[in-house]
Parts: C-alpha cells; sequence; structure tokens
C-alpha cells in the first residue's frame, strides 16, 4: 500500500513537471527553486520513510523473536514443573516402600539432606528460567514501545509529506 501511495505521489510530481513545462519560462524559473526545494524535501521524507518501515519491520522481528523465547522458556519452565512433581511422587512413594520394608532405619536424615539439595537444584533452575522469561518478556515491552513510537513519527512524516504536496 505504501509503494501505491510512493508511486502515486511520483505519478503526481511527474504531472506537475508536465503541467509546468508549458507555463512560460519566467514562470518556469520563478517555480523551480520552489518545486526543486520540495521535491527534495519529499524525497527526504520518502527515504526517511523507508528507513522507517525498515526499521519497524526490524522491531517486528525482534518482538516476535521474543515472544517466541518467552513461550520456549515458559515451556521450559513448566517441563521442569512437571518433573519436580514427579521427582516429588517418586521419592514419597520410595519414602514410604523404604518405610515399610525397613521401619527400624535410622538413616531418614541422610534421605532428607540428598532430597532438600536436589530439590535446591531444581528450584534453583526453576528461578534461573524465570529470571530469563523475565527478560524476555521485559524486552518484548521495550520493543513494542519502540515500534508504537517509530509507528507515530512514521504517521507523523506521511502526514507531514502530504500536507507538503497538497501546497504544491
Amino acid at each position: 500500500m505504501k509503494s501505491d501511495s510512493l508511486a502515486v505521489q511520483k505519478t503526481s510530481l511527474d504531472m506537475d513537471t508536465e503541467v509546468h513545462d508549458d507555463l512560460p519560462i519566467s514562470i518556469q524559473e520563478q517555480r523551480s527553486p520552489r518545486q526543486s526545494s520540495i521535491n527534495e524535501e519529499n524525497e527526504f521524507l520518502r527515504i526517511q520513510a523507508i528507513q522507517n518501515q525498515a526499521e519497524i519491520d526490524l522491531l517486528h522481528k525482534q518482538l516476535e523473536f521474543c515472544f517466541e523465547e518467552k513461550d520456549r522458556l515458559e515451556r521450559h519452565v513448566n517441563d521442569l514443573m512437571m518433573k519436580l512433581e514427579e521427582e516429588r511422587s517418586y521419592r514419597a512413594i520410595n519414602e514410604r516402600t523404604e518405610q515399610l520394608e525397613f521401619p527400624l532405619s535410622t538413616d531418614g536424615s541422610v534421605v532428607n539432606a540428598n532430597d532438600q539439595m536436589e530439590l535446591k537444584t531444581m528450584v534453583d533452575a526453576i528461578a534461573a528460567a524465570s529470571q530469563r522469561e523475565a527478560e524476555a518478556h521485559e524486552k518484548a515491552i521495550t520493543l513494542y514501545t519502540e515500534n508504537n513510537e517509530l509507528q507515530l513519527k512514521l504517521e507523523t512524516l506521511i502526514e507531514a509529506n502530504e500536507d507538503l504536496q497538497s501546497n504544491t
């Protein structure tokens, strides 16, 4: 759609030039510096709009990457939580089985220490994954905000370009 609008703008400038070709030379000379200045400014705005669009496209890709990374991290955290639950269930069953098999065992403190170490390791892994997810989410929000700002700037430049063309 933007390329269509640029093509229409270029066509209207070409038609303007053709109309001016029919004017007497003295009028053409008076309008030539002004028209040249407007043409240069329009070209600058067109190039700036293209650059802004490229930057918006890049930000969209980065935002998409951040969302994909966030989803991946969420899946990873869910997998870790499921493993933790499975491990807890397994240990609870083993503990009950051991108590039934060895009711006089006094190694409960050793088992508890090992359980606590493994639990701490799992909690640390979950915390690290949560931190990465939070960072990805924060980056996504930042990219979204930058994208909105660039879109506003682009709209302003397009309006300015349209105003310049309508004043011609």
